[in-house]
């Protein structure tokens, strides 16, 4: 039988740096990361994508899981989810986080679909504050469409700890 885990995050170094830069004061953003990963106790992922790769390999090999659907968990981390296709063919599906309101929004997803071999999006309504019907959305829908992407919608609550962890405000609507 084959198992694929439908839904992880691959968090990435470079993931972390993204958030740290929406932090107004870090000052050195690799102290800034060790520092919240000393606090709130989680290990600081491998700088290179594809040693993190490695290790989520190992893991899925542990637990006997063929394929994991690997989400870049913020926009502009697509390189890192890319590594991990690249290095490990056939043991990870990308999806990219589509942010509606980034005049990029297009252009990003494009880039990972064509470039990298993407295969779904994931939209966050609570957190970009959307409607899933808003027109904004439709643009990333044909292009959905055209390339045949499994759109992922997480509707509901939404907790991001990493956010708390790092001072961020809350964007979502939390209820």
């Amino acid at each position: 039988m084959e198992i694929i885990d439908a839904h992880t995050h691959f968090l990435s170094y470079n993931y972390f740096r993204l958030l740290t830069q929406q932090h107004r004061e870090y000052g050195d953003i690799d102290e800034f990361i060790r520092d919240r990963a000393r606090r709130f106790e989680f290990t600081v992922p491998p700088t290179d994508p594809v040693r993190l790769a490695d290790l989520w390999v190992i893991e899925m090999d542990r637990r006997r899981v063929n394929c994991c659907v690997s989400i870049a968990s913020i926009p502009g981390d697509g390189a890192s989810v890319a590594a991990a296709l690249r290095v490990f063919p056939g043991r990870f599906i990308g999806v990219s986080t589509i942010n509606p309101y980034l005049s990029i929004a297009e252009a990003l997803l494009e880039h990972n679909v064509r470039t990298w071999g993407f295969r779904g999006i994931i939209l966050y309504p609570s957190l970009h504050r959307i409607s899933v019907s808003s027109e904004r959305l439709y643009p990333i829908y044909r292009l959905a469409r055209r390339d045949r992407l499994v759109v992922y919608v997480h509707f509901g609550h939404l907790r991001i700890p990493q956010r708390r962890w790092w001072e961020l405000p809350v964007l979502y609507d939390p209820h």
